[in-house]
Protein backbone atom coordinates (compact mmCIF):
# COMPACT_ATOMS: atom_id res chain seq x y z
CA UNK A 1 0.00 0.00 0.00
CA UNK A 2 0.96 3.56 -1.18
CA UNK A 3 0.54 7.22 0.62
CA UNK A 4 1.10 10.32 -1.03
CA UNK A 5 3.88 12.80 0.70
CA UNK A 6 3.18 16.79 0.73
CA UNK A 7 4.74 16.78 -2.47
CA UNK A 8 2.46 14.11 -3.58
CA UNK A 9 5.02 11.83 -4.42
CA UNK A 10 4.02 8.13 -3.27
CA UNK A 11 5.71 6.09 -0.74
CA UNK A 12 5.70 2.46 0.56
CA UNK A 13 3.74 2.23 3.90
CA UNK A 14 5.21 -0.79 5.59
CA UNK A 15 2.99 -0.77 8.61
CA UNK A 16 -0.42 0.15 7.12
CA UNK A 17 0.10 -2.69 4.53
CA UNK A 18 0.54 -5.04 7.16
CA UNK A 19 -2.12 -4.25 9.31
CA UNK A 20 -4.34 -4.76 5.74
CA UNK A 21 -2.90 -8.17 4.72
CA UNK A 22 -3.06 -9.34 8.67
CA UNK A 23 -6.72 -8.46 9.39
CA UNK A 24 -7.55 -9.93 6.29
CA UNK A 25 -6.57 -13.01 7.71
CA UNK A 26 -7.72 -12.75 11.34
CA UNK A 27 -7.54 -9.61 13.65
CA UNK A 28 -6.01 -11.50 16.15
CA UNK A 29 -3.08 -12.27 14.08
CA UNK A 30 -2.58 -8.41 13.81
CA UNK A 31 -1.91 -8.27 17.65
CA UNK A 32 0.65 -11.54 17.06
CA UNK A 33 2.79 -10.81 14.48
CA UNK A 34 2.91 -7.21 13.65
CA UNK A 35 4.74 -5.89 16.35
CA UNK A 36 7.08 -8.74 15.82
CA UNK A 37 7.80 -7.76 12.25
CA UNK A 38 8.16 -4.12 12.58
CA UNK A 39 10.65 -5.28 15.03
CA UNK A 40 12.43 -7.16 12.31
CA UNK A 41 11.97 -5.14 8.93
CA UNK A 42 13.71 -7.08 6.85
CA UNK A 43 10.61 -10.05 7.30
CA UNK A 44 7.93 -7.35 6.04
CA UNK A 45 8.03 -7.82 2.05
CA UNK A 46 7.78 -11.67 3.23
CA UNK A 47 5.15 -11.49 5.99
CA UNK A 48 2.95 -9.47 3.18
CA UNK A 49 3.55 -12.74 1.16
CA UNK A 50 2.75 -15.27 3.44
CA UNK A 51 -0.32 -12.96 4.31
CA UNK A 52 -1.38 -13.06 0.46
CA UNK A 53 -0.94 -16.82 0.09
CA UNK A 54 -3.16 -17.07 3.13
CA UNK A 55 -6.00 -15.95 1.88
CA UNK A 56 -5.16 -17.87 -1.25
CA UNK A 57 -5.74 -21.22 0.53
CA UNK A 58 -8.58 -20.23 2.78
CA UNK A 59 -10.54 -19.77 -0.81
CA UNK A 60 -8.80 -23.00 -2.09
CA UNK A 61 -10.50 -24.84 1.63
CA UNK A 62 -14.20 -23.00 0.63
CA UNK A 63 -13.95 -24.22 -2.89
CA UNK A 64 -13.04 -27.68 -1.73
CA UNK A 65 -16.08 -27.60 1.17
CA UNK A 66 -18.45 -26.71 -1.66
CA UNK A 67 -17.62 -29.91 -3.04
CA UNK A 68 -17.84 -31.50 -0.32
CA UNK A 69 -14.31 -31.79 1.52
CA UNK A 70 -13.62 -30.80 4.56
CA UNK A 71 -9.88 -29.76 4.33
CA UNK A 72 -7.72 -28.26 7.49
CA UNK A 73 -5.81 -25.14 7.81
CA UNK A 74 -3.64 -27.15 9.95
CA UNK A 75 -1.36 -30.35 9.72
CA UNK A 76 0.88 -32.25 12.06
CA UNK A 77 4.07 -34.31 10.47
CA UNK A 78 5.42 -36.32 12.99
CA UNK A 79 8.95 -36.06 11.37
CA UNK A 80 10.85 -38.59 12.89
CA UNK A 81 10.16 -40.84 15.63
CA UNK A 82 13.94 -40.51 16.97
CA UNK A 83 14.48 -38.71 20.36
CA UNK A 84 17.21 -37.66 22.41
CA UNK A 85 14.70 -37.08 25.45
CA UNK A 86 13.31 -39.73 27.84
CA UNK A 87 11.44 -37.96 29.54
CA UNK A 88 8.63 -38.79 31.89
CA UNK A 89 4.87 -39.42 30.57
CA UNK A 90 5.79 -38.78 26.49
CA UNK A 91 2.63 -40.29 24.69
CA UNK A 92 5.35 -41.52 21.77
CA UNK A 93 7.14 -43.33 24.11
CA UNK A 94 4.27 -44.61 25.73
CA UNK A 95 2.87 -46.40 22.64
CA UNK A 96 5.84 -47.86 21.53
CA UNK A 97 7.01 -45.89 18.95
CA UNK A 98 9.73 -43.97 19.69
CA UNK A 99 12.81 -46.71 18.47
CA UNK A 100 15.01 -48.15 21.16
CA UNK A 101 13.22 -46.46 23.95
CA UNK A 102 10.63 -48.79 26.87
CA UNK A 103 7.31 -48.20 26.36
CA UNK A 104 5.91 -46.09 29.06
CA UNK A 105 8.88 -43.62 29.52
CA UNK A 106 11.02 -44.02 32.56
CA UNK A 107 8.78 -45.83 34.46
CA UNK A 108 8.76 -48.62 31.25
CA UNK A 109 5.71 -50.78 30.87
CA UNK A 110 6.78 -54.46 30.34
CA UNK A 111 10.27 -53.65 29.73
CA UNK A 112 9.70 -54.13 26.11
CA UNK A 113 11.68 -51.32 23.59
CA UNK A 114 10.10 -49.88 20.46
CA UNK A 115 11.10 -51.54 17.35
CA UNK A 116 13.79 -49.27 14.94
CA UNK A 117 11.59 -48.38 11.71
CA UNK A 118 11.95 -46.48 8.56
CA UNK A 119 11.37 -42.72 8.88
CA UNK A 120 10.25 -41.23 5.77
CA UNK A 121 12.38 -39.18 3.76
CA UNK A 122 12.79 -36.15 2.67
CA UNK A 123 11.21 -36.25 -0.54
CA UNK A 124 8.11 -38.00 1.05
CA UNK A 125 7.60 -34.97 3.06
CA UNK A 126 8.53 -32.51 0.22
CA UNK A 127 4.99 -34.42 -1.57
CA UNK A 128 3.05 -34.66 1.36
CA UNK A 129 3.27 -30.46 1.75
CA UNK A 130 2.84 -30.39 -1.79
CA UNK A 131 -0.15 -32.50 -2.27
CA UNK A 132 -1.57 -30.59 1.15
CA UNK A 133 -1.49 -27.07 -0.17
CA UNK A 134 -2.77 -27.89 -3.11
CA UNK A 135 -5.74 -28.67 -1.06
CA UNK A 136 -5.69 -25.52 0.58
CA UNK A 137 -3.87 -26.54 4.11
CA UNK A 138 -1.53 -23.17 4.77
CA UNK A 139 0.54 -24.64 8.40
CA UNK A 140 2.27 -27.26 8.56
CA UNK A 141 3.15 -28.00 12.33
CA UNK A 142 6.79 -29.94 12.39
CA UNK A 143 6.87 -32.54 15.54
CA UNK A 144 8.81 -35.82 16.21
CA UNK A 145 9.78 -37.23 18.50
CA UNK A 146 12.42 -34.05 18.58
CA UNK A 147 12.06 -32.60 15.09
CA UNK A 148 15.92 -31.32 14.64
CA UNK A 149 16.93 -34.75 14.83
CA UNK A 150 15.93 -34.91 11.06
CA UNK A 151 18.50 -33.93 9.40
CA UNK A 152 16.95 -31.95 6.47
CA UNK A 153 14.30 -30.54 8.33
CA UNK A 154 14.85 -26.61 7.64
CA UNK A 155 14.99 -27.62 3.81
CA UNK A 156 11.41 -28.15 4.45
CA UNK A 157 10.50 -24.50 5.32
CA UNK A 158 13.21 -23.22 2.64
CA UNK A 159 11.35 -25.02 0.11
CA UNK A 160 8.36 -24.10 0.70
CA UNK A 161 8.35 -20.00 1.50
CA UNK A 162 4.42 -19.66 1.02
CA UNK A 163 3.62 -21.99 3.79
CA UNK A 164 3.81 -21.83 7.31
CA UNK A 165 5.63 -24.40 9.70
CA UNK A 166 5.71 -24.32 13.05
CA UNK A 167 8.62 -26.23 14.84
CA UNK A 168 8.02 -28.01 18.10
CA UNK A 169 11.40 -28.94 19.99
CA UNK A 170 12.82 -29.98 23.26
CA UNK A 171 15.44 -27.21 22.26
CA UNK A 172 18.73 -29.37 23.24
CA UNK A 173 19.37 -30.84 19.62
CA UNK A 174 19.94 -27.39 17.88
CA UNK A 175 23.05 -26.46 16.20
CA UNK A 176 24.69 -23.51 15.39
CA UNK A 177 24.18 -24.05 11.17
CA UNK A 178 20.30 -24.77 12.15
CA UNK A 179 20.51 -20.79 13.76
CA UNK A 180 21.99 -19.51 10.95
CA UNK A 181 19.22 -20.54 8.72
CA UNK A 182 16.75 -19.83 10.81
CA UNK A 183 17.84 -16.03 10.87
CA UNK A 184 17.17 -16.32 6.63
CA UNK A 185 13.50 -17.52 7.31
CA UNK A 186 9.89 -15.45 8.11
CA UNK A 187 7.64 -18.28 7.55
CA UNK A 188 8.67 -20.22 11.07
CA UNK A 189 8.13 -19.97 14.42
CA UNK A 190 10.12 -22.21 16.53
CA UNK A 191 8.52 -23.58 20.13
CA UNK A 192 10.46 -25.05 22.92
CA UNK A 193 9.16 -27.14 25.36
CA UNK A 194 9.69 -26.07 29.26
CA UNK A 195 7.46 -26.99 32.05
CA UNK A 196 8.26 -24.32 34.53
CA UNK A 197 11.19 -23.80 36.55
CA UNK A 198 14.51 -25.30 36.36
CA UNK A 199 13.54 -27.95 38.84
CA UNK A 200 10.01 -28.70 37.44
CA UNK A 201 11.75 -29.05 33.70
CA UNK A 202 14.38 -31.21 34.60
CA UNK A 203 12.66 -33.27 36.94
CA UNK A 204 10.13 -34.49 34.01
CA UNK A 205 12.87 -33.70 30.99
CA UNK A 206 16.55 -34.85 32.33
CA UNK A 207 19.04 -32.75 34.04
CA UNK A 208 20.30 -30.17 32.78
CA UNK A 209 17.88 -29.88 29.93
CA UNK A 210 16.17 -26.90 31.35
CA UNK A 211 19.22 -24.48 31.01
CA UNK A 212 19.73 -25.87 27.52
CA UNK A 213 16.64 -24.90 26.26
CA UNK A 214 16.61 -21.71 28.04
CA UNK A 215 19.71 -20.94 26.31
CA UNK A 216 18.34 -22.04 22.54
CA UNK A 217 15.34 -19.28 23.48
CA UNK A 218 17.65 -16.86 23.99
CA UNK A 219 19.23 -17.59 20.62
CA UNK A 220 16.31 -17.56 18.64
CA UNK A 221 15.42 -14.16 20.37
CA UNK A 222 18.47 -12.67 19.64
CA UNK A 223 18.50 -14.14 16.00
CA UNK A 224 15.10 -12.20 15.25
CA UNK A 225 13.58 -15.62 15.33
CA UNK A 226 9.63 -15.61 15.99
CA UNK A 227 9.53 -18.12 19.05
CA UNK A 228 7.45 -19.21 22.11
CA UNK A 229 7.36 -21.82 24.79
CA UNK A 230 5.19 -25.49 25.39
CA UNK A 231 4.26 -26.26 28.42
CA UNK A 232 2.73 -30.04 29.57
CA UNK A 233 0.74 -28.85 32.37
CA UNK A 234 0.52 -31.36 35.62
CA UNK A 235 -0.55 -31.36 38.79
CA UNK A 236 3.00 -30.76 39.78
CA UNK A 237 3.11 -27.01 37.96
CA UNK A 238 -0.21 -26.22 36.96
CA UNK A 239 0.22 -23.41 39.92
CA UNK A 240 3.59 -22.24 38.84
Amino acid sequence: MKREDADGRSFFNPRRTLRTAFDSMDPNMTRAFLPWVLRHPRHVLNFIHLARAFGASTRVRKGRRSEGMMVPSSLILSMTPDCNLNCAGCYAAATGAVPGKKAGGKDGWGGKKAPLRKALGIEGWRRIIRESSDLGVYCFILAGGEPFLFPELLSLPEDFRDRYFLIYTNGTAMRDSDFGRLRKLSNVTVFVSVEGSRDMTDARRGEGVHDLAMRSLDRLRRNGTMSGITVTITRYNYKY
